[in-house]
């Protein structure tokens, strides 16, 4: 028999992670130009950089950044990376060190040159504390950092979106305000775990994990200030599916936002995706579905981490971090309702570097995706059907 799924999408390989204490795999992402991926190594405290062949998907390690090494800093507990639109400049956040970490990216080699970071409470720096995620925007003015801060301590720290205005040239941030939970009228920050921005740049989102919510702001194009709009919290209204908010993407189109609700060990969540009409004008949330994962719902929606979208719209990509799965949904372009297709499973049909499953991401020629094995330490790679 023939080994590897017969579906939409296609195994590749599973490439590991360097050899590092503690190595993990917790983020992904794929430069602009498609030449290179980058990979987090969360308590690794590093970043891999791998050279990316567009025709098979295939990666070669090219770099490995370490933390306190060569100068370079903010890197303890890697949480996210994210690369400015010009692909000039990478960002990491740390939630060991409440740090974003800067650094400028060579477009021929991908290796990575450490600029700067930015750290909680240095320099009048505020809101990175327990930094999570970090998004650039469109313009690349401006880069957005959501922080989860402490429930417990003394004091607790709240969630929060810091702003930082980015230069262009060498990367660098200067930090402009934090936007805090239950102040000025904002809330559904608290356990603030994501932060994207719909494709135009005009309205940004948040989830959080405390909270079960996404919070939507609008966004100044020339100053990049954000203010405060709406809250879809769990079990208001009609809202359900957002108890554990997790992570949200929006639409290529900017139709639709959609987000993944985490079942905790520990207590509380629930394995869900949800899909929310996203009013173009104001930015403004509707509830539209839930698909609910666990029993009675969908087996593959166990711990779903994480969902990203095809560049072309047509498909839904979530990663399931007790499922060690990926899972594929068709979307209908015109009502942004999902529809489960398959689902690859790690060990199953050669597949490899699923094991909790925690990130993916699709190249900009919407060719293949990557797929961030947490603890496996494993970048697995899948060929996309054509669009």
């Amino acid at each position: 028999m023939p080994c590897g799924p017969t579906g939409l999408l296609s195994f590749v390989e599973a490439v590991p992670m360097p050899s590092l204490t503690d190595v993990q795999a917790s983020a992904v992402a794929v430069s602009p130009d498609g030449a290179h991926v980058y990979v987090s190594a969360g308590n690794g405290d590093a970043l891999v950089a791998f050279a990316r062949d567009p025709s098979t998907g295939k990666l070669e390690n090219v770099q490995t950044v370490l933390d306190d090494t060569d100068g370079v800093d903010g890197l303890n507990t890697t949480a996210s990376v994210t690369l400015s639109p010009d692909g000039a400049h990478l960002y990491a956040t740390s939630v060991g060190e409440s740090a974003i970490a800067v650094f400028s990216r060579d477009a021929s080699s991908g290796r990575l040159t450490f600029v700067e970071a930015e750290f909680e409470g240095v320099a009048g720096v505020q809101g990175l504390e327990a930094a999570h995620e970090s998004v650039v925007s469109p313009d690349g003015a401006h880069v957005y950092v959501a922080s989860s801060g402490r429930e417990k301590g003394t004091p607790p720290v709240p969630g929060r979106v810091s702003h930082f205005d980015r230069d262009a040239s060498s990367g660098a941030l200067s930090f402009v305000e934090a936007i805090t939970d239950d102040v000025g009228g904002v809330t559904g920050l608290d356990g603030i775990s994501s932060v994207t921005l719909s494709p135009d740049g005009a309205h940004l989102y948040t989830t959080a994990f405390r909270d079960d919510a996404v919070a939507v702001f609008e966004r100044n194009a020339i100053t990049g200030a954000i203010h405060f709009v709406q809250v879809q919290a769990d079990g208001v209204g009609e809202v359900d599916g957002l108890d554990g908010a997790t992570e949200a993407t929006v639409s290529p189109d900017g139709a639709q936002l959609y987000s993944v609700s985490i079942a905790h060990t520990f207590g509380g969540g629930e394995n869900a995706l949800v899909t929310f009409d996203r009013d173009s004008a104001t930015g403004e949330l509707q509830f539209s579905e839930v698909q609910l994962g666990g029993g009675g719902g969908i087996s593959a929606l166990r711990q779903p981490s994480s969902v990203s979208l095809t560049f072309d719209g047509g498909m839904a990509l979530v990663t399931g971090v007790s499922a060690n799965a990926l899972s594929v949904f068709s979307r209908d372009t015109a009502t942004g309702l999902l529809n489960l297709e398959e689902v690859l499973v790690d060990g199953v049909d050669c597949v490899d570097g699923l094991e909790t499953a925690v990130r993916s991401a699709v190249s900009p020629d919407g060719a293949h995706v990557y797929v961030a094995g947490l603890l496996e330490a494993k970048v697995a790679v899948f060929a996309l059907p054509p669009p």
